[in-house]
């Protein structure tokens, strides 16, 4: 029979601390504050086999519902997620672990507690608590990996207050219906504003050697020490809207973290300890195994200790596991469940793809491998190219993609010598580079040239700027064609026309 929420057994109680201490310890509260995710037990016998010396960080409290006032300001502040364990073996129900949890939560709402509660019962992993304790003594492992699948987004239940009763007694599937006037409307933050939202997914696309990783491990770097990033007229003054130095985490299925990463980080000036790799995971006998999607409750425990604003996940389609990338059905769960980590666990998820083999030109977001749900899924999207002008020295970083706000200008960064630098920002479009034309790479290489040439609000003898055109191999037609994507206006000085070009300030980014 289900217990009322006010009451628990005395069974339940025969371990538990005394109403005027709480039942944890410092230590325990700085783990809690430190992972940010708390397992709630009503019964100490429960907290206690989550806190045993070889059951991992898994932080779990004792708290029957008297002791719910226990729960101050300051303890749950730092937690983004708490987990009511249902026992499996007790015969409460699911409606008092339920009403135990809303109980909880409507404390912690009133000491201004904004996160997210669950319920996980116990005997979805095994049927009975006397054999759960054998089975965490025997096969820990197992135990952790199927106690972190039951977080994993989808798998287990939020505690919600239930919708208004009604009348109809009809059974089977209902709407879940939001009410706009009841949502919270909340701005976007950003990691780099404009191409990298917060909590988000993001794409980044490109021919393999044009510098995706370089770009990605500057951004780490730049997260990692705090430093500021490129704004609209390629200056370095937007900082993330997060606070201080952050933690990133990178799966890298291509570079060798030895030979290429970690020397790179640090020619970059990285911050190492807020550097971390996901390399693979331990199974069940302590060997090494390696990491796909279909282990994705590891991917949840890394989350969970590391608390990284950035995943960078490079490349994609390696960690797919029996996935077909170019079917719908296969990626669709993946990158909705990518999608809610991104949320929960408050990161970002850069995913790094390779052109599909059938390129055949058109938008840059519709080149990269895969179907289109797993573009659909990202809220902006980037496209690496190599630069018209300096092919084998520059690339340029191009936003094919945003539904959070405006696209971004054009990113010029140089990879001469292995080295990444940050070049400036460019007036260059996705339109213009997937434009058509009589010769579309002769129509770039004038506009990367012209755009070089001049420097912005100077005028220009425009006799002179065709006479080195013209040294340069760039047609008349050819030069007017990029003075007007540009946006150069032309102005009389006596019996001269001078070329001036805008400043970025003044004109748009597409």
């Amino acid at each position: 029979m289900e217990q009322p929420t006010d009451s628990i057994p005395d069974a339940d109680h025969t371990r538990q601390n005394s109403l005027d201490e709480p039942p944890w310890s410092p230590d325990l509260v700085d783990t809690m504050a430190q992972l940010g995710h708390v397992w709630l037990c009503h019964d100490q016998e429960d907290a206690d086999l989550l806190l045993r010396p070889d059951a991992g960080d898994l932080p779990a409290l004792c708290l029957p519902i008297p002791q719910v006032h226990l729960l101050t300001p300051e303890l749950v502040k730092p937690l983004q997620t708490i987990t009511v364990v249902q026992r499996p073996d007790e015969g409460l129900g699911d409606g008092f672990y339920v009403r135990y949890g809303l109980k909880v939560k409507q404390h912690l709402e009133e000491v201004g507690w904004r996160g997210r509660l669950y319920r996980v019962p116990l005997n979805e992993i095994i049927p009975t608590l006397a054999r759960l304790w054998r089975v965490v003594q025997e096969d820990r492992q197992r135990f952790q990996f199927e106690l972190g699948n039951l977080q994993v987004a989808g798998d287990g239940d939020e505690i919600k207050p239930k919708p208004r009763a009604k009348t109809s007694k009809a059974t089977g599937p209902r709407p879940v219906i939001v009410h706009a006037d009841q949502v919270q409307a909340q701005a976007i933050q950003w990691l780099w504003e404009p191409y990298i939202p917060r909590n988000m997914l993001v794409m980044l696309d490109g021919d393999p050697g044009l510098g995706k990783s370089m770009v990605l491990l500057q951004i780490a770097t730049n997260l990692s020490r705090g430093h500021r990033f490129l704004d609209q007229t390629g200056k370095p003054t937007l900082l993330a809207d997060v606070e201080g130095p952050q933690r990133v985490l990178v799966l890298s299925a291509e570079d060798s973290i030895e030979h290429i990463m970690v020397p790179r980080l640090k020619r970059a000036g990285a911050d190492l300890q807020h550097i971390t790799f996901l390399t693979g995971y331990y199974g069940v006998e302590d060997e090494h195994c390696v990491f796909d999607f279909d282990k994705l409750s590891v991917l949840v425990i890394a989350l969970e200790e590391l608390k990284p604003v950035l995943v960078v996940i490079d490349p994609l389609v390696a960690y797919m596991g029996d996935r077909n990338i170019n079917q719908s059905t296969d990626t669709r769960p993946l990158m909705a469940a990518l999608r809610r980590l991104a949320e929960r666990y408050q990161c970002t998820i850069v995913g790094v793809r390779h052109p599909g083999k059938l390129d055949q030109g058109g938008r840059l977001m519709y080149r990269g491998q895969g179907n289109m749900d797993i573009i659909g899924a990202a809220r902006s999207g980037l496209w690496v190219q190599q630069h018209p002008a300096h092919p084998e020295t520059q690339s340029l970083l191009i936003h094919a993609k945003t539904n959070v706000g405006p696209l971004g200008r054009t990113v010029v960064f140089s990879r001469a010598q292995g080295e990444f630098t940050w070049v400036g920002v460019s007036r260059l479009t996705e339109a213009m580079l997937t434009g058509k034309g009589p010769d579309p790479m002769a129509m770039l290489e004038a506009f990367f040239w012209l755009e070089e040439y001049m420097t912005p609000g100077v005028p220009y003898d425009s006799t002179k700027i065709e006479k080195d055109a013209k040294a340069a191999e760039i047609s008349t037609n050819t030069l007017k064609r990029a003075k007007k994507l540009l946006g150069i206006r032309s102005k009389k000085d006596g019996e001269l026309w001078r070329w001036i070009l805008p400043s970025l300030s003044t004109t748009k980014a597409t």
